[in-house]
C-alpha cells in the first residue's frame, strides 16, 4: 500500500511536526521518507497536488518512528488543488 492509514476518530496518536535539526538514524529517515513519497504518490493519483510540502506540514507518530512502517500525516492543503 501507500502508507496512508485511515484512523477512527476516537483514536489519537502522538503526531508531532518534524522539527528543523531533528535527527533520525539512516534507517528511520529512509522509512519516514518512503512513507512520505508513498503518501505523495497516493494524493497525486487522486488528482491532488500539495504545493507546499515542507517539514512543518508533515506529522510523524512518534510511537511508530522505530517501526518498519512509521505513520505519517501530510497536513495543510491550503495551496493544494
Amino acid at each position: 500500500g501507500y502508507g496512508i492509514h485511515r484512523i477512527p476518530v476516537n483514536i489519537s496518536f502522538d503526531l508531532v511536526e518534524i522539527e528543523k535539526g531533528e535527527q533520525f538514524t539512516d534507517i528511520e529517515a529512509s522509512r519516514i521518507m518512503r512513507n512520505i513519497v508513498d503518501a505523495v504518490c497516493y494524493i497525486h493519483d487522486k488528482g491532488v497536488i500539495h504545493r507546499d510540502l515542507k517539514t512543518a506540514n508533515i506529522l510523524v507518530d512518534q510511537s511508530t518512528v522505530y517501526m518498519e512502517n512509521p505513520k505519517i500525516k501530510i497536513i495543510d492543503f491550503g495551496f493544494g488543488n
